[in-house]
C-alpha cells in the first residue's frame, strides 16, 4: 500500500504464506531402516506458516534530495510431525527463521548530472530449534561445553545468527580536462568536461563460530570508480 502526503511517502507491504504440506507416501525405504515402515509421518513437504511486515518512509524537502528510512521483519515456522519410530522419523523440535532489515539514506542531485548517495543498512538472519518435547542436546551453554543439556517443550534455542552493517557512499562529480582535480559541484557542470562517478562501501559481519557461539566480526572496505563524459 503507498501513500503520499506533500513531501512525504509511505509504502508498507505485508506478505502470510501458509502450506498444509503433504505426504507422498508413509512407507519408508527398506534399504535405508532396519525393518518395512509402512506408517511414517516424515511428510514430503512440513507444514509451515512465514510472513513479512516491510516500511518505507519517504521525504523530499526539496526537488533535489531525497532521504528514506526502511525497515522489514520476516519470521518463518516449520513444523515437523513426530512419530514412533527413532532415527527415522521422531521429531522433538520445530525449526524457526527471525530476519529483520533496518536502512537509512539519501540521494542528492547537484545537476541533470551529477550526484551524491549515502546508504547504511543492517540486516540479521536468525535460525532456531523450537522445541515440542523433552530433548537432550550436547552444547555450548554460557561459553562450557555441557553434554546432555535438557530443552523442554515451548522453549528455543539459537543455532546461528549473522548480522551485517552495510554501509555505501557514493557520488558523481566533474573535474577538468587540464588538471585532474575535483571541481566543486556548487560552479556547475562544463560543456565537454570529464567526470568521475566513485563508491566507497564498508561492510561489518558478525557471525557465530562453530560449536561455540562466540561472535566474530569481518571488515571490508571496497573503493571503485568509473569515468564518464557529459
Amino acid at each position: 500500500m503507498g501513500l503520499r502526503f506533500g513531501k512525504f511517502s509511505s509504502w508498507t507491504n505485508f506478505q502470510l504464506q501458509h502450506s498444509d504440506g503433504w505426504q507422498n507416501t508413509s512407507v519408508e525405504d527398506p534399504n535405508q531402516t532396519e525393518f518395512l515402515i509402512t506408517d511414517s509421518r516424515n511428510k514430503t513437504v512440513n507444514r509451515n506458516t512465514n510472513w513479512q511486515l516491510s516500511e518505507r518512509l519517504g521525504f523530499s524537502p526539496t526537488r533535489d534530495l531525497e532521504l528514506y528510512a526502511a525497515g522489514s521483519i520476516y519470521g518463518k515456522r516449520i513444523y515437523r510431525p513426530s512419530g514412533r519410530y527413532a532415527a527415522v522419523d521422531v521429531k522433538t523440535y520445530d525449526l524457526q527463521y527471525s530476519n529483520a532489515s533496518a536502512a537509512v539514506g539519501g540521494k542528492w542531485k547537484l545537476n541533470r548530472t551529477d550526484f551524491l548517495t549515502l546508504d547504511v543498512s543492517w540486516d540479521r538472519h536468525a535460525y532456531y530449534y523450537n522445541f515440542t518435547d523433552t530433548t537432550l542436546i550436547d552444547g555450548y551453554i554460557n561459553g562450557r561445553y555441557t553434554p546432555y543439556y535438557p530443552y523442554f517443550p515451548g522453549q528455543t534455542d539459537l543455532q546461528s545468527d549473522q548480522q551485517r552493517t552495510f554501509g555505501r557512499a557514493e557520488g558523481c562529480l566533474p573535474l577538468t580536462l587540464r588538471k585532474t582535480r575535483l571541481v566543486r559541484a556548487l560552479n556547475g557542470a562544463t560543456t565537454g568536461s570529464r567526470r568521475r562517478c566513485a563508491s566507497l562501501t564498508v561492510r561489518r559481519q558478525t557471525k557465530p563460530r562453530p560449536f561455540s557461539y562466540k561472535m566474530s566480526s569481518d571488515y571490508s572496505i571496497r573503493c571503485k570508480s568509473r569515468r564518464v563524459y557529459a
